[in-house]
Parts: structure tokens; C-alpha cells; sequence
């Protein structure tokens, strides 16, 4: 099953997994990143389609991104 969340809401998860703070540059470059990847899809303006990612796979997305 799907999970949809608001932009801002998907920020906050990326931010928890990376242990930062959600207006960080890192958190929006990990955003681009999995959106480029298709882990994030657009679903309607403002929602996202989440591809479920341990906070470890985030941490990995981040440090493979030099960050």
C-alpha cells in the first residue's frame, strides 16, 4: 500500500532519518535526490507517493550525494 504525505511532512521524515533540521539544504538536496530516483513521485500538488527507505537508506542517499 502507498503512503501519500504533504511536502512539508515528507521533509520532517527525511530530516528525522538524517537527524536534522527540516529546512536544512541536506534534507531538500536527499528530497531531489530520491525524487530523481522515483522513491518520491508526484501524486497531486503539494503530495508525494513515499517509496518506504530505512532511515539507514536515507543516510546512505545523503552520504552518496556528499552529504
Amino acid at each position: 500500500m502507498a503512503t501519500f504525505l504533504p511536502t512539508a511532512e515528507a521533509l520532517r521524515q527525511i530530516a528525522k532519518a538524517l537527524d536534522r533540521d527540516p529546512s536544512d539544504p541536506v534534507v531538500l538536496q536527499v528530497f531531489d535526490v530520491m525524487v530523481l530516483r522515483g522513491n518520491l513521485k508526484p501524486f497531486r500538488p503539494g503530495w508525494w507517493e513515499v517509496e518506504r527507505l530505512t532511515d539507514h537508506q536515507l543516510r546512505e542517499i545523503a552520504w552518496r550525494n556528499g552529504r
